[in-house]
């Protein structure tokens, strides 16, 4: 990822093939949870966003 979602979404992770991944905003599935108030780019984000993370 290069930029984070916005406060209150998620971003979630799509394999494209050939080592290409492409990042979707969706909503959090927990608004409560530290990753959806303040969104990163870091792997633990992609897991958040239930995204396929394998070509993190």
């Amino acid at each position: 990822m290069v930029r984070p979602a916005r406060p209150g979404m998620a971003c979630k992770c799509v394999y494209r093939g050939f080592w290409t991944c492409e990042g979707r905003t969706i909503g959090c599935s927990d608004q409560n949870h530290h990753l959806c108030r303040n969104p990163n780019t870091s792997k633990e984000a992609c897991h958040f966003g239930n995204g396929d993370c394998g070509g993190y």
